[in-house]
């Protein structure tokens, strides 16, 4: 799923598709998602309403996939967000996610801030849900 860029004048609907995106995501199939192209500022976001929508959370920043499946083994429900991910990691924290979120009370959301097309490529060999974002330039650490 892509969401549309906007305007700087215009970020409300880009935040509002996003916040639909991000519920979609915590209540769909896909127990695993990755966003690609947020900025700090639109993961907070993404953290902010994912916890309004669950009791149980943990946010990891820049984890390996040890860090992802110890969370999810300590949390039998709810979300980990495995935020900011290293290039390097990515394989591997996207393979523990998805072995381990394995029922119907565990979310991983991911999100990545490189190239939107590998996340893409991963999530489709995963089983995995990828969002992108439009890119908002450097202001997207």
């Amino acid at each position: 799923m892509n969401i549309s860029p906007s305007t700087p004048a215009g970020r409300r609907p880009a935040v509002q598709s996003l916040r639909r995106a991000v519920h979609d995501a915590l209540t769909g199939p896909h127990r695993v998602v990755i966003v690609t192209g947020a900025t700090k500022r639109l993961r907070s976001t993404i953290v902010a309403d994912a916890v309004e929508q669950t009791s149980e959370w943990i946010r990891l920043t820049a984890p390996t996939a040890t860090a992802v499946r110890t969370a999810l083994d300590l949390m039998p429900s709810g979300v980990v967000f495995a935020d900011d991910v290293a290039l390097v990691d990515l394989w591997d924290v996207l393979a523990e996610a998805s072995r381990v979120a394995r029922n119907d009370t565990q979310r991983v959301i991911i999100t990545w801030r490189f190239h939107p097309e590998i996340a893409q490529l991963a999530a489709a060999t995963s089983g995995a849900h990828h969002l992108g974002l439009p890119h908002h330039g450097a202001a997207s650490r």
